[in-house]
């Protein structure tokens, strides 16, 4: 009873002194303030949420960059290990661009080929490509120019010559458009590429079919660009899908001139009995001037 009646003694003395001094509850006001800011910072002091927000940035870009590397790698052990059985062997490439103009360029290249299982032999040639609509969406990689057109014309001219059979000239025409897809940083591209070939009094055509994946990294200044892709052959010879290749790799720029590309190539030749399996490990040397 006693203390009840302490308690009702001490509310009203209270309200009594907030009537007769108004400016000390402000004070008291200020005071609880300034010491709950005391408090906070006693537990430690927040971090800004511009540090939380590029430190969220640079987790989830590495996550991403992670999660690229792993499945690249793991398509590529995947494939190895169902091909064991099958032949492997090495096909260097070496490929020369010169501008000629803002939007054209000549190219010349060089490089091992397999025809539809025949054996190894060299192709060499010239070409003129053309650039089309530059885009925005496209990030370029600081040595190919075309990365950032929507889309590339190409028409050229090779000799594959060979010791066994009589030697090849063929004719080239290739479209390949570029389309970013703007949400995941991808880019799909896809080749299309029409040969005809004229050997030994006869003429073929051949049309290939290249759906290529790609996504481009930033690594510092450094910019990778890992790779998927699928090409279908279609040879007149056979009149039927003669290949089909797939690639997985990674193109690296280097410095403003060179870009070194490294892929693993598996193809199945179909338009042979029995079909032919071969595993490649490819690079490919690309000048640009």
């Amino acid at each position: 009873m006693q203390r009840g009646c302490s308690l009702m003694q001490s509310s009203g003395q209270e309200v009594v002194n907030r009537r007769r001094f108004p400016h000390c509850r402000n004070r008291l006001t200020k005071y609880q303030a300034s010491s709950v800011g005391k408090t906070a910072e006693v537990d430690g002091p927040k971090m800004p949420r511009t540090c939380e927000l590029s430190k969220a940035a640079i987790l989830s870009g590495m996550t991403s960059v992670d999660s690229w590397w792993l499945a690249g790698v793991s398509l590529v052990l995947l494939f190895a290990s169902q091909a064991r059985a099958q032949s492997w062997r090495y096909q260097p490439e070496i490929d020369t661009y010169i501008g000629l103009h803002r939007n054209v360029r000549f190219a010349f290249q060089a490089e091992e080929t397999r025809e539809d299982g025949s054996p190894i032999q060299a192709e060499i040639g010239p070409s003129i490509e053309f650039y089309w609509r530059v885009s925005k969406n496209l990030i370029p990689n600081g040595v190919d120019k075309s990365k950032t057109s929507f889309i590339v014309l190409s028409i050229g001219y090779h000799y594959l010559p060979s010791p066994d059979e009589p030697a090849t000239n063929r004719i080239l025409l290739v479209a390949t458009p570029r389309i970013p897809l703007r949400r995941s940083k991808l880019v799909v591209s896809d080749r299309n590429r029409g040969e005809i070939n004229f050997s030994n009094g006869d003429v073929t055509w051949r049309y290939r079919n290249l759906l290529q994946l790609e996504r481009q990294l930033t690594i510092r200044p450094y910019h990778p660009t890992p790779f998927a892709n699928v090409e279908v052959f279609y040879n007149s010879s056979y009149q039927k899908r003669s290949s089909t290749r797939i690639q997985v790799g990674c193109q690296f720029p280097v410095r403003s001139h060179v870009q070194i590309d490294v892929y693993y190539e598996h193809d199945n030749n179909t338009g042979v009995t029995p079909n032919q399996q071969v595993n490649l490990i490819s690079s490919v040397l690309s000048l640009h001037f």
